[in-house]
């Protein structure tokens, strides 16, 4: 595989950044592979190696792109293989792990010409998902939950809304009402990451229920940073308390009841 040509042999290649080309070619040419300082490894390109005319330029070696015969071979397409050493690589590898799910934004609307089009209103951010992905989320052997986390302050400007037992139920408080009432939840005496393993939750009718079908669901509860005071605390209080009843069971340590998550 050949790159560009570029460089003074192409100025108008459209790699070309500022007069230099911005994948560094044409490369160094070195009688051994060496490590670089914190670039790609520096391979080796002999000087006395043959050349070849390619679209009517004189390639040596520096034009080069590292590569694999084998993969070439296999796949019959351009693949560029490089050796990555550099420990900057864990964050680009986990940079794309944790950046999430790719998206997309549609509208719908008819081909009249003449029909004026809200775009605002018909702004839909969406995800996108690859079919290839969705045939591995099929296979999956494990379902992930994500279940949040909440403080409810009695605070007056926002009694009116607490009052509405429905808004007041959440996935949190809830869990503290089946490890009071339901028999199954006393007997299990679980984690709340652990809770969506046996139980389901009902976004309709806002309660749990337990789980008819065994699946190896993973509960995953929503992160908070240090800074958020309180409710990392309690997150920190729910990853290491069984089968707590209320926020104030959950502060009660050795038979003391803490003001604060984080006293606890």
């Amino acid at each position: 595989m050949i790159h560009g040509p570029c460089g003074y042999l192409n100025p108008t290649c459209p790699c070309m950044k500022t007069n230099h080309c911005k994948f560094k070619y044409p490369k160094q040419l070195s009688e051994q592979t060496t490590k670089g300082k914190n670039s790609y490894p520096i391979y080796e390109r002999q000087l006395k190696a043959n050349t070849m005319q390619f679209k009517g330029y004189n390639i040596d070696n520096t034009w080069v792109v590292p590569y694999n015969p084998y993969l070439l071979c296999k796949f019959n397409c351009h693949i560029n293989v490089e050796v990555c050493s550099d420990i900057k690589v864990v964050k680009y590898i986990y940079k794309y792990i944790c950046k999430g799910h790719d998206k997309i934004a549609f509208s719908i609307h008819n081909n009249q010409s003449n029909v004026e089009i809200d775009e605002i209103k018909e702004y839909q951010a969406a995800r996108w998902v690859s079919p290839g992905e969705v045939a591995w989320l099929y296979q999956l052997q494990s379902a992930s939950t994500r279940i949040p986390i909440c403080i409810l302050y009695e605070q007056s400007n926002v009694d009116q809304i607490l009052n509405n037992p429905m808004i007041r139920r959440t996935m949190l408080t809830e869990f503290f009402e089946m490890n009071r009432i339901n028999k199954n939840a006393i007997e299990l005496n679980l984690l709340y990451k652990d809770f969506p393993k046996y139980f389901v939750w009902s976004t309709t009718d806002r309660m749990w229920s337990h789980r008819q079908q065994h699946t190896n669901a993973i509960g995953r509860i929503v992160t908070c940073h240090p800074t958020e005071g309180e409710r990392y605390y309690l997150r920190l209080l729910l990853t290491n308390v069984r089968g707590p009843t209320s926020y104030e069971d959950l502060r009660t340590i050795n038979g003391i009841c803490y003001d604060t998550f984080r006293s606890s």
